[in-house]
């Protein structure tokens, strides 16, 4: 009989349980039928959302068939939740400095990660030479990017300076060099079918604003009407990246196609609206954009 372990998993901003170990037909088979599985590319492993009842019954499945071991953390009552909790004050501390929700979305997470690292210690033992291992971890068994490598420290950091309010000295860690990379550039003609593929008129107005005005998803996303001046052709983008405005041009094309978008639509506060007239999602921009891209 091969060897599974369960572990608790933080993944996608989700509680969830992993399968690690080697699967043969049988335990496969078994996983692959499991309601809600995926796989993580990430962390080489198959989870599945965590409850008391997915756990409970991923046991009865597999331990008819392999050697299976769970993790301590599933043991213990509410664990796995005290696990994956943040730091008292950590989202507060965020909140309170004004810090951008994607960023505070993007800290919270990667704390996550290193207190579920951390299990079944608590974050007060941390040290220097904790964050270190912690770091080798990342690179070498998760293979991470240095830009994440570098959002994990700022996560750590931020507890340690501005939550726990510790001294500098204790947690400094070495930070990578940045790789020098050129960007990847879509051609016009490859824009042009880009934006051929995009069957629904909110789609390619959103994306003719992105192209034509060199705007992030987050900075089309905070646009209002009053930000686009006809006049001078320009647009005001408020509280971009490092909170601070700026002004970009605005094409003729792309402002043809805003006020044909805003007859039909005609939304109320943000220039393009979601569900009940909220902002619309930046995860929702990113899946249709992969959708025409392919």
């Amino acid at each position: 009989m091969n060897q599974l372990e369960l572990k608790p998993l933080f993944h996608h901003e989700m509680s969830c349980i992993s399968v690690h170990g080697y699967l043969n037909a049988e335990t496969a088979q078994i996983i692959r039928n499991f309601p809600l599985r995926n796989y993580s590319k990430t962390h080489r492993c198959w989870y599945i959302p965590f409850s008391t009842e997915n756990l409970l019954m991923l046991k009865a499945s597999l331990s008819p068939v392999a050697n299976l071991s769970v993790s301590e953390l599933f043991c213990k009552e509410n664990s796995i939740k005290k696990g994956f909790s943040l730091p008292e004050g950590y989202s507060e501390c965020l909140i309170r400095l004004r810090y951008s929700e994607s960023t505070r979305i993007t800290y919270e997470t990667q704390m996550r990660k290193f207190i579920t690292y951390l299990s079944p210690n608590s974050i007060d033992t941390i040290n220097k030479s904790t964050i270190d291992q912690y770091m080798i971890y990342l690179i070498e068994k998760m293979g991470i990017s240095i830009s994440t490598q570098n959002t994990a420290i700022n996560s750590i950091k931020f507890y340690l300076e501005r939550v726990h309010k510790g001294e500098r000295t204790l947690y400094y860690v070495d930070r990578p060099i940045g790789e020098k990379k050129l960007p990847t550039v879509l051609s016009e003609e490859e824009i042009d079918r880009l934006l051929r593929a995009t069957s629904n008129l909110k789609h390619r107005c959103l994306l003719f604003v992105i192209y034509s005005a060199g705007l992030r998803i987050s900075e089309v996303l905070n646009l209002q009407w009053r930000d686009f001046d006809e006049a001078r052709m320009t647009i005001l983008i408020r509280g971009g990246k490092g909170r601070k405005d700026r002004i970009t041009l605005l094409s003729r094309i792309t402002l043809d196609y805003l006020k044909h978008y805003m007859d039909l639509y005609q939304p109320k506060t943000w220039l393009f609206e979601g569900v009940n007239d909220g902002q619309y999602s930046d995860r929702s921009v990113n899946q249709f954009i992969h959708k025409y891209a392919r």
